[in-house]
Formats: C-alpha cells, sequence, structure tokens
C-alpha cells in the first residue's frame, strides 16, 4: 500500500483486515463466477500458488495498518459483519475509537 494512501485513509476511518488463509481465498474466489473477468491474473500462477505469492508479499502490509482483524475462516458474511461491528463498537465513544480518536466506519 502505497504510504500516502494509508495516511490519508486512517484520517477517515480505521482498518480492518479480514484474514483467511490462502487456499480460503482461492476457494472463495474460484466460486465467485462474477469475478473471473474481473481478476486479472497477478503472477501468472495457478490461483492457489498466485494466491500463496501475493498474501506472502502482502500480509506484512496488513498486519501494519489493521485496527481490527477478524478472522473469516467458516463464517457467513453475517457473522463476520456483527463481528466487525462489535469490534468497531468496543472502543466507541461518541462515534470515534478509542485506540486512535477515529470515526469508525464500516461498509
Amino acid at each position: 500500500m502505497d504510504p500516502d494512501n494509508v495516511c490519508m485513509l486512517r484520517e477517515k476511518g480505521r482498518f480492518v483486515w479480514l484474514q483467511a488463509d490462502a487456499r480460503v481465498l482461492a476457494l472463495r474466489m474460484s466460486r465467485d463466477r462474477s469475478g473471473e473477468s474481473q481478476r486479472p491474473s497477478l503472477t501468472g500462477a495457478g490461483s492457489l500458488a498466485e494466491v500463496e505469492e501475493v498474501l506472502a508479499k502482502r500480509l506484512p502490509v496488513y498486519r501494519n495498518v489493521a485496527d481490527v482483524v477478524i478472522d473469516t475462516a467458516g463464517k457467513r458474511p453475517d457473522e463476520i459483519a456483527a463481528e466487525i461491528a462489535g469490534k468497531l463498537g468496543e472502543g466507541q465513544m461518541d462515534g470515534t475509537t478509542k485506540k486512535s480518536g477515529r470515526r469508525a466506519h464500516v461498509r
């Protein structure tokens, strides 16, 4: 992630990392037929190998910027959304979070 983008995004809200291992991500991507034409290969490798490679490069960045980490493996979208809302709500005071003083946004 571009440091300027991270800084700008931090001013607007919090980072929620929706975490899953490479196998789970590759499986989800293979089941998402709407994304086939919108997800060009980033490495030219097969889907699992590509996810592993890209994830290995991005994990340090995700760890560094994440305000909240949610393990999504085996969870339905509604369960994940409830967990995000709960985690963001834990530190709220007048619409801002205690940790950062920033307004929490969930989309």
